[in-house]
């Protein structure tokens, strides 16, 4: 099996003691470029599909947040608007954090694999730790005054706090981290077993298992933002990310799988979905099942979708995927505004959450283009700058 890859790689490689899974990956890479997603270039390696969902998919918090505190603010003015908007906030729910972490856990082992253990804690250090550090306290008072709105609104009781509030996805991440870390060599290891990974059937096992884990599903999935965390649902993304260390070491059969079933998981899973919609409040238990297979089997499915339709390089998703960590970090407080002043309109709740998500993302992109492309800010959370284009 090397010495086919240094065949095609032009016959030179490390010494098998050296190498690693990413290099032999890339090998393949640059001699096949179709190969699902992936980057030819100075033999580098990047899934564009996976950037573009990592940032897509942290950027519909925009949308999700906006539908499910607009009632918050104004009543529905029909059933049917009602309806509507908890139909799309709880579909978006169901499967863009758990897709999110699949994602993160298969980068994870990556940034390992690529740069080794030491520099992978140093980034999460830097990428993850500091941010959540520096960004945490400014954000609770940020959404206190933002969601209050009160002329007498005050610091008080907001410190100490224990609610990482819409941070708590970095809070994981950290220790998710650690827990890569100390388990590298072990999941290495692991890694370098072949075997054959029945995907469909790993999904419906995890959609078996889900609804037995306490605290995971109450009606709809359930979120831990406290600092002493809920542990059952910290071991739900915990399986999430696990299984997107496993399509890493499993990549070059199990990511066109991903991509080529995508349609059909992404079927199953709405119509999962819908029928947990109708039946919520109905007492069935199986409507927890429902859910669960809606959850899993969109997750992956719609990862399945962006290796099919951004497997190439697109400049407009790069620079969503750039922006969407400050994006996701600021919106929120400015959702809380524009839902605010929205009310004062008269609109119903559609218009009013149309114009929170459209007015706290233009807002984000012009503050990222203006703020933090360029600068120190976007050094600190990106771990690069981006150069102005220099004019004629």
């Amino acid at each position: 099996r090397i010495s086919i890859i240094a065949a095609v790689d032009g016959g030179s490689i490390p010494p098998i003691s050296t190498i690693s899974v990413s290099q032999i990956y890339e090998g393949l890479i640059c001699s096949h470029p179709r190969l699902v997603g992936f980057r030819r270039g100075g033999c580098g390696m990047r899934l564009h599909g996976f950037d573009a969902a990592r940032g897509i998919l942290l950027s519909l918090g925009i949308v999700y947040h906006s539908l499910v505190f607009v009632f918050l603010y104004v009543q529905p003015s029909s059933v049917a608007e009602f309806l509507s908007i908890v139909f799309f906030h709880q579909l978006l729910h169901s499967f863009r954090m758990p897709a999110f972490f699949i994602v993160a856990g298969f980068f994870a082992v990556f940034l390992i694999d690529k740069r080794g253990r030491g520099s992978f804690l140093k980034n999460r250090y830097r990428r993850i730790v500091l941010p959540f550090l520096v960004f945490w306290p400014l954000l609770v008072v940020a959404n206190h005054f933002a969601s209050t709105w009160a002329k007498d609104a005050s610091l008080e009781g907001l410190f100490p706090t224990m609610d990482t509030q819409h941070l708590w996805f970095l809070y994981f991440l950290a220790l998710f981290s650690i827990i890569t870390w100390l388990a590298a060599p072990l999941v290495q290891k692991l890694g370098g077993v072949q075997f054959q990974f029945p995907l469909t059937a790993t999904l419906a096992v995890l959609a078996l298992v889900t609804p037995f884990i306490p605290g995971v599903i109450e009606r709809e999935l359930a979120t831990s933002t406290l600092l002493v965390f809920d542990p059952g649902v910290f071991f739900f993304y915990f399986l999430a990310f696990s299984l997107g260390i496993v399509l890493f070491y499993g990549m070059k059969v199990m990511l066109p799988v991903v991509s080529k079933r995508s349609p059909i998981y992404v079927a199953f899973g709405s119509t999962a979905f819908t029928f947990f919609f109708i039946s919520q409040d109905w007492g069935w238990w199986v409507s927890s099942f429902a859910y669960s297979f809606a959850l899993w089997f969109l997750a992956v499915g719609t990862l399945g979708l962006f290796l099919r339709i951004a497997s190439k390089e697109n400049k407009t998703l790069r620079f969503i995927s750039d922006s969407s960590y400050w994006l996701y970090l600021i919106h929120l407080p400015l959702v809380f505004v524009f839902l605010r002043n929205g009310s004062q309109l008269g609109w119903g709740a559609w218009p009013i959450a149309i114009l929170a998500m459209t007015a706290t993302f233009v807002i984000g992109i012009l503050s990222y283009k203006v703020l933090v492309r360029h600068t120190p800010i976007g050094l600190f959370l990106n771990g690069t700058t981006h150069r102005r284009a220099k004019s004629n």
